[in-house]
């Protein structure tokens, strides 16, 4: 009955937007008035709420759909964002969402209608744990009535936008404090770009298909399902790219977990523990983040503050990690690691990222020279070989921009 008493009187032109308005804003002064419990029980009787931190990704989903709302292009309290980061905007279709930030409702109380529903928006900043560096916001949408529709559309159109602007990108997190904070966005790297030594890339990228679809089997067994890879050479040898092009090649995120910025072993295993779903976690350079190895296990020289050894152990492994997690750790040093680190269940695969061999040095030209003669490879080859991946690209690049110049 009520429903289909609001649904007639939105219809009207003449009184859906003062009655509509009148009616929220009664319900938000109303708190003032009366004990909480009656106000949250009528709030709870005659609307419909959503509320999402800035911790989730749906906190974006839904900035980015408000971004489009009519009411965004009246408000006159608005927030910016960049949109090339946590926000790719080309998922939007119209001219005004390809510019390279997006306008959404500020911080505060706003009331639109939308989609032929009321919404109620309160957009508020917490100070969080003590853990974090910055405020945590936060979205509660509230619409009037006790069906949920509205809301669902909204997230529904969210998540759509969200999914096509991403499509070709690969989503980063990295941790802040004790949650993981999406960083923003980058563009796929595909395995044609990454050229490894005696097929080193078809062996990882084969593990990973064959665990992702071996989960009822290790269920059936009672093995944890987790797999863990580490990749380990000198610097500029292709392991952090590698990780990039398996998470793009998987359709998968990747979480960079920066160990310098986690406080104590509860805040590790929080993050290992939430790393986000359908992600590869990685942590580089795990050599350097305990410092001395004999130190280790030494109470005296063990690190003022900051997670111990022991702590990155268990929760790589422990009774409370995660099912369906996979990890990449990477070394330049993988003789400075402890065997406890190194064992299976921990590290399941091993891979060494080497200077760059002569096949590799001549497959590296072709790609960027697909049209030189196989002679002209050989001689590339032959004079770059012992270099790291790294110093050959940078002359790749530097002989194409100076052919594109004399051209």
């Amino acid at each position: 009955m009520l429903e289909a008493l609001w649904a007639f009187v939105a219809a009207q032109p003449l009184f859906s937007g003062f009655i509509g308005s009148s009616l929220i804003g009664l319900l938000a002064v109303a708190g003032r008035k009366i004990p909480s419990h009656m106000y949250q029980g009528a709030l709870l009787a005659f609307t419909a709420k959503v509320e999402v931190e800035s911790n989730d990704t749906a906190y974006y989903w839904l900035a980015q759909w408000l971004a489009t709302t009519k009411y965004a292009t009246r408000c006159r309290r608005l927030q910016i964002r960049a949109g090339d980061g946590d926000i790719p905007s080309p998922a939007f279709e119209n001219d005004d969402a390809r510019k390279p930030y997006i306008l959404f409702p500020a911080l505060g109380f706003h009331i639109f209608r939308e989609d032929g529903c009321w919404i109620a928006l309160t957009h508020n900043e917490s100070g969080g744990s003590k853990q974090l560096r910055e405020p945590v916001k936060k979205l509660t949408m509230r619409v009037l009535g006790r069906r949920r529709d509205a809301i669902q559309r909204a997230i529904d159109a969210a998540k759509t936008a969200a999914d096509g602007g991403a499509r070709h990108k690969l989503r980063l997190w990295s941790n802040e404090g004790d949650y993981w904070q999406q960083i923003g966005y980058c563009r796929k790297r595909s395995a044609g770009s990454i050229v490894l030594a005696d097929r080193a890339w078809e062996r990882l990228s084969g593990d990973l298909a064959r665990f992702a679809e071996s989960e009822e089997r290790y269920a059936e067994l009672g093995v944890p399902y987790r797999r863990g890879y580490l990749f380990y050479g000198p610097p500029g040898t292709g392991k952090s790219s590698t990780a990039m092009a398996l998470a793009s090649a998987f359709s998968l995120g990747l979480c960079v977990l920066q160990l310098s910025g986690v406080m104590d072993d509860g805040v590790l295993n929080r993050l290992i523990r939430r790393t986000p779903a359908n992600s590869i976690l990685l942590i580089e350079d795990i050599d350097a983040a305990f410092g001395d190895r004999a130190a280790l296990y030494d109470e005296k020289k063990a690190p003022i503050s900051g997670p111990t050894f022991s702590g990155l152990l268990n929760a790589l492994d422990g009774a409370s990690a995660s099912d369906g997690q996979i990890v990449i750790l990477t070394t330049n040093h993988p003789d400075k690691l402890d065997a406890a680190l190194l064992r299976p269940g921990r590290v399941d695969l091993k891979t060494e990222f080497g200077l760059a061999t002569e096949g590799q040095a001549a497959e590296m030209f072709r790609r960027f020279s697909p049209e030189s003669a196989a002679t002209a490879a050989m001689i590339f080859a032959a004079q770059h070989k012992g270099q790291t991946p790294a110093e050959i690209q940078q002359t790749l690049v530097r002989m194409s921009h100076e052919q594109s110049e004399a051209a």
